[in-house]
């Protein structure tokens, strides 16, 4: 849940910070195009959730399957 909830939060500041950019280039330099595509926010919002699910949950799932007696005995 962690990381999920790190993932969304970081995928939409960054398109936040896009929009921003987008915006400003429109503003201050307007001969170049600079528009927002929602398909790629969309996009972008999923990979950023799908990244962050996998690297949360897979060493997760794998330190959950460890003996701990085993790998305590060392300390």
């Amino acid at each position: 849940m962690e990381a999920t909830v790190l993932s969304l939060t970081g995928g939409i500041v960054g398109i936040l910070f896009g929009v921003v950019i987008a915006f400003l280039v429109r503003t201050f330099i307007p001969y170049i195009p600079a528009d927002v595509s929602l398909i790629w926010v969309a996009l972008g919002v999923t990979i950023s959730i799908g990244v962050g699910v996998f690297f949360g949950y897979y060493p997760a799932n794998r330190a959950a399957g460890l003996d701990p007696i085993v790998y305590l005995r060392y300390e």
